[in-house]
């Protein structure tokens, strides 16, 4: 198994993040039909969100 480390830039410091869903719109986006679209548009926002709250931007 590869470290995560070897993947990733020298010198940068990483954070895990974990974003979740409301749960009035966790089985309307289990079922949806563009699954791998909808989860990238979510995870940019939310790369977005965290750069503009840590004032990366």
């Amino acid at each position: 198994m590869l470290k995560i480390g070897v993947r990733l830039f020298p010198r940068v410091n990483y954070r895990q993040v974990v974003l979740t869903f409301p749960e009035q719109l966790r089985i309307p986006i289990h079922h949806h039909s563009n699954q791998k679209r909808l989860y990238s548009g979510f995870g940019l926002g939310g790369s977005l969100f965290i750069r503009v709250d840590s004032g990366a931007l």
